[in-house]
């Protein structure tokens, strides 16, 4: 899915200066109005993907590209508002909402510890609401030679807070797996291990491609990384627990739950406490995001004409 993607972007790119190019040598080519002091409101919709300890491919479960598969792609919407206060600088806030998934039984070659993780046959789903606010920086709009381009490649960062709650399905029904502490979160015997919050600070990491389509639509595409600080969206992090420490803190029916989730694979007795359940490094998610954005009309602009 990627591969395609980048491809995508390649042609999209090539198509973009080829157009600049070829305004640059009419004999007339009328600038934009500067978008300086202007705001304007933008419509995502993209594809996104999980990055974390279930699923994946060879070795051990790890960030980034890695472990990426395309069967773990779901869908992303959004909107934000930006505004401008440089014509080389913009600040949005937005809000997403998506999905991400993860599946041990996804995993292909199973060799080493991927094989472990397959045989662990652990799996989640989330949906994953999140706000962000940041800077967007288009270094080409800070030339004199480029400051009026329509291509505006870009990169940006800033701040935001994302909400998850995993689940696993059993028997036909999803349940929620933070209430059930499956690694002892929040017991005695496991003071180190705290319970999680779900709803957690992330910090996004994105570069892409604007194309200003004239004085009031631009359209995007980009790529997003986000830097979470959680190894607990899939609910799988560190070392398998007695199960008999269920019965001591859970509910009859959350214990009888957790004893069925904690492990899922082939031994009909569980899992003996001390291996590892999952690894230690922080969980991700990663989007490409296409975008149009509506720049705002100004009033005193409504009878503006161009000298």
């Amino acid at each position: 899915m990627f591969s395609k993607t980048y491809r995508f972007v390649l042609v999209f790119a090539i198509i973009l200066f080829a157009h600049r190019s070829t305004a640059q040598f009419s004999n007339y080519s009328e600038p934009f109005i500067d978008v300086k002091g202007r705001s304007g409101v933008s419509f995502n919709l993209g594809a996104n993907t999980f990055l974390g300890d279930l699923g994946g491919n060879q070795g051990t479960g790890k960030p980034y590209f890695k472990d990426f598969n395309t069967k773990t792609v779901r869908p992303l919407i959004g909107a934000s508002y930006t505004y401008f206060p440089l014509s080389w600088l913009s600040v949005k806030a937005g809000l997403n909402y998506t999905w991400v998934t993860g599946a041990d039984s996804l995993i292909k070659n199973k060799f080493g510890h991927a094989a472990g993780r397959y045989n662990r046959n652990l799996s989640f789903r989330s949906a994953i609401t999140e706000m962000s606010a940041e800077a967007e920086w288009y270094p080409l709009q800070m030339t004199w030679k480029y400051g009026g381009s329509s291509l505006r490649p870009f990169i940006s960062s800033g701040i935001g807070f994302f909400h998850f709650n995993p689940k696993a399905q059993l028997n036909g029904q999803w349940v929620e797996l933070q209430p059930l502490h499956l690694e002892g979160q929040g017991f005695t015997e496991y003071p180190d291990r705290k319970n999680y919050n779900r709803t957690q600070i992330y910090i996004p990491l994105s570069v892409g491609l604007k194309y200003q389509l004239n004085d009031y639509y631009f359209i995007s595409l980009s790529s997003t990384f986000r830097k979470t600080f959680t190894d607990y969206i899939d609910d799988v992090s560190t070392n398998y627990i007695d199960p008999k420490l269920f019965d001591r803190y859970l509910s009859p029916d959350q214990a009888k739950l957790a004893k069925q989730l904690y492990y899922r694979g082939n031994s009909s007795q569980g899992h003996n406490p001390g291996p590892y359940r999952g690894y230690s490094s922080l969980d991700s998610y990663t989007s490409v995001i296409f975008t149009f954005t509506y720049i705002i009309r100004r009033s005193e602009n409504y009878y503006y004409h161009r000298p």
